[in-house]
């Protein structure tokens, strides 16, 4: 890019001094290197949302989880039903989900 912009402006300021030929285009140069740079940043920075997105709406799914297991756990103490029942009766209803139907 820089050797682009040093033929631009050897081609525009024909009677110039080299040295501000050679800086003009050093700061065309690295101002296409800063813009460059922006549009990457952005690009990850976008990539990086949608992950923060998705990892929101997991833990928004997982929260709701804990929420209902917790009221039910409520229920069954406003019952009268100790929490190590309901313990043992969860254990056990897993114990039976996985030795299948």
């Amino acid at each position: 890019m820089s050797t682009v912009a040093y033929v631009l402006t050897n081609l525009v300021n024909q009677s110039g001094d080299d040295l501000w030929k050679i800086a003009v285009s050093v700061v065309i140069g690295g101002s296409a290197l800063i813009v460059q740079y922006m549009v990457d940043f952005e690009q990850r920075l976008a990539t990086v949302e949608t992950g923060h997105r998705e990892r929101n709406r997991e833990l928004a799914v997982q929260f709701n989880q804990l929420s209902e297991a917790a009221g039910l756990l409520s229920e069954l103490d406003q019952a009268g039903m100790s929490t190590s029942d309901a313990r043992r009766l969860i254990k056990s209803l897993n114990r039976v989900g996985q030795q299948g139907p």
